[in-house]
C-alpha cells in the first residue's frame, strides 16, 4: 500500500480496485469478506461469502446464498448489511454499511447456471445451510 494517499478520492478509488480484483483473484482478500447481519433474535450474525460481483460505478457488491437460509429470513427483516475485509499485505481494513436486496427469477437462475459445480456444493439444502 502507498504510504499516504493525496485525498479521499485516490483513497476510494484504491480500495474499489482491491475490491474489484476479489472477483476474479480466488486468492485476494477480497474474494472472502465477512458479512454481518442482524439476526432473528436481534444480535449480530458474521459469515463468511463469497464475493460474486463489484461495481464501483454502482458502487455495489454481490454474494451469493441459498434462499431458504436463514440469512435470508434476516435480511427480510432487516436489509441493513455490513461487508469487512481485510487486506493484511496492505494492513488494510475495508468496512461496508449497505442495504441489502434480495433477487430471485430468471436473472438469478442466469447467474447460477454460470456458477461451477465444485462452487455449488456450498449452496446445497441436505445438510440444510446453517
Amino acid at each position: 500500500m502507498k504510504d499516504e494517499f493525496n485525498d479521499l478520492k485516490e483513497m476510494y478509488e484504491y480500495a474499489w480496485r482491491l475490491i474489484i480484483r476479489g472477483t476474479a483473484d480466488k486468492k485476494s482478500p477480497a474474494r472472502h469478506p465477512t458479512f454481518g447481519t442482524i439476526g432473528l433474535l436481534g444480535m449480530p450474525e458474521l459469515r463468511t461469502v463469497v464475493l460474486r460481483d463489484a461495481n464501483q460505478k454502482t458502487a455495489s457488491i454481490e454474494v451469493h446464498t441459498d434462499v431458504k437460509s436463514t440469512k435470508v429470513e434476516e435480511l427480510k427483516l432487516n436489509p441493513n448489511v455490513g461487508i469487512h475485509i481485510w487486506f493484511p499485505s496492505n494492513k488494510l481494513q475495508v468496512r461496508i454499511k449497505a442495504n441489502s436486496e434480495i433477487k430471485v427469477g430468471n436473472v438469478v437462475k442466469e447467474q447460477w447456471e454460470k456458477t461451477p459445480n465444485i462452487s455449488r456444493i456450498s449452496y446445497g439444502t441436505l445438510p440444510i445451510p446453517g
